[in-house]
C-alpha cells in the first residue's frame, strides 16, 4: 500500500514533468515574438539569419592608417590618466589597513 510520502513525491514529480513539458512545447507565440524582433532589427540594420550576423553601417571603414593613429592615440591618453593618478595604479603597496598607512 502506497504511503502518504508516496502520493506526495507522485504529485511532484509529475507537476515537474508537467512544467517541463509546458516549457518545451514549442509555441506559435515564442516564434512569432522573435519574427517581429527579428524584423524589427533589420529595419534598424542588423539582419540575424541562421548563417550569422550582419551589420550595415553608414561608416566608411577605417583605413590602417586611422586605426593606427586611433590606437596610438588611445594608448597616449592612457598613459595620461594613469600618470596623473598613479596611486590609483601602485600594486604591493601594503595591506590595505588605512591606519598602516598613516
Amino acid at each position: 500500500m502506497a504511503s502518504t510520502a508516496d502520493y506526495i513525491f507522485l504529485v511532484v514529480v509529475l507537476a515537474i514533468v508537467a512544467g517541463l513539458v509546458y516549457a518545451l512545447k514549442p509555441g506559435q507565440e515564442g516564434g512569432r515574438s522573435f519574427k517581429d524582433s527579428q524584423e524589427a532589427l533589420k529595419k534598424r540594420g542588423i539582419n540575424l539569419s541562421s548563417s550569422g550576423l550582419s551589420v550595415k553601417s553608414d561608416r566608411r571603414a577605417m583605413s590602417q592608417q586611422e586605426y593606427i593613429d586611433k590606437t596610438q592615440k588611445s594608448f597616449a591618453n592612457s598613459a595620461d590618466r594613469i600618470s596623473k593618478h598613479r596611486d590609483a595604479f601602485k600594486f604591493g603597496g601594503g595591506s590595505g589597513d588605512a591606519k598602516k598607512k598613516a
